[in-house]
């Protein structure tokens, strides 16, 4: 009994140091490239989702995915749609991963630079993503897009860019925000 005990206090000290690594590595990140993680509220997702029109056979991207939580509801929304996220940090990935996993059905969680993926194949892009990673991102986006893609982007504009529309959300504590609405042309 008492090596039953010492194996399991053993194993989950390997668990906190390996949680500890993970979240560290995803803090310097973060920090390194200025993009922070912060979860899109449930009201801002659906408006997303709204505003891409879904359909089957649509392969969707969410640039900068974080947990996952905007490609499973869409692929919730609308199951025959194709659904991959793309994430880098290593920790948020691996949360996105699990998150995905155990309730997102059938969405593929990538730990990949956005920037180094090919998106010509894309329907449908949603972004939560900084200024400074949008302006990276935009001659990406204006390269490798087909005409009638949409690009859903909450809080922030591509820069450059006049968006289709905006849609105001109104947030429970915050206020309001938007959600931009770029159809390719």
């Amino acid at each position: 009994m008492h090596s039953l005990v010492l194996s399991f206090d053993l194993a989950f000290m390997i668990f906190l140091a390996v949680f500890a690594v993970l979240l560290i590595a995803s803090i310097v990140f973060h920090l390194k490239c200025r993009v922070p993680f912060v979860p899109t509220p449930r009201r801002v997702i659906d408006m997303m989702i709204d505003q891409a029109k879904l359909r089957d056979g649509q392969l969707v991207y969410d640039l900068g995915a974080g947990d996952g939580r905007v490609l499973s509801l869409a692929k919730r929304r609308c199951p025959g749609i194709r659904a991959i996220g793309y994430e880098g940090a290593i920790g948020v990935w691996m949360f996105g991963k699990l998150r995905t996993w155990l309730f997102g059905g059938g969405v593929e969680m990538r730990r990949k630079n956005f920037l180094t993926v090919d998106l010509s194949g894309a329907d449908v892009i949603f972004l939560y993503l900084c200024i400074d990673a949008l302006k990276l991102l935009v001659p990406k986006l204006q390269r490798e897009l087909k005409p009638g893609t949409r690009v859903i982007s909450h809080a922030f504009r591509l820069p450059g860019l006049q968006p289709d529309f905006t849609r105001e959300v109104p947030m429970l504590l915050n206020g309001r925000t938007k959600v931009h609405v770029y159809e390719w042309k």
